[in-house]
């Protein structure tokens, strides 16, 4: 197939052997093999420009379980398992309490209303950008990466608004 990578921009041929087809948040994912990453990869079915058939064979490894793969991701990403903390301020917490935002999650009630949401998630991107869509209202505590990282995004943020 032909798949566009939106990280890179750009468009590459790949080998995959297709284990699944997921439908997740509105779009269709399809989950394989890959041969040019030597690795188990999801792609959007939408970033799919050419298909093509062949007549290869493939097996799907026995001791792989796809569902259980995908639980521990906070959206359609893979990567290491971590323990993700954020606190949310009182504002929200009736928000946060109300859905099972992810399968692994526990919620520990804070003095004044607050909570801190703890999940053990497959890699930090997606988690990253729900924590951001709550603004000041969240705050990562843990990991120090996560925390780093939406400082950065927040810094960067802020330069593009500079005051008058």
């Amino acid at each position: 197939m032909t798949y566009f990578t939106m990280s890179r921009g750009e468009r590459r041929r790949r080998h995959v052997a297709p284990y699944k087809i997921w439908f997740f948040d509105d779009a269709f994912y399809l989950i394989g093999a890959c041969r040019l990453r030597n690795d188990i990869r999801i792609f959007a079915l939408d970033r799919i420009s050419d298909l093509r058939v062949t007549h290869r064979t493939f097996r799907i490894p026995e001791d792989l379980d796809i569902d259980e793969r995908l639980t521990s991701s906070f959206g359609v990403f893979l990567g290491e398992p971590e323990t993700v903390r954020v606190w949310f301020s009182a504002d929200v917490a009736g928000y946060i309490r109300e859905k099972i935002w992810h399968p692994s999650q526990r919620l520990i009630e804070e003095a004044g209303g607050a909570v801190i949401f703890e999940a053990k998630v497959a890699g930090t991107q997606e988690i990253k950008h729900w924590i951001m869509q709550w603004g000041r209202q969240a705050e990562v505590l843990a990991p120090a990466r996560l925390r780093a990282d939406i400082r950065k995004e927040a810094e960067a943020m802020a330069a593009s608004y500079p005051g008058d």
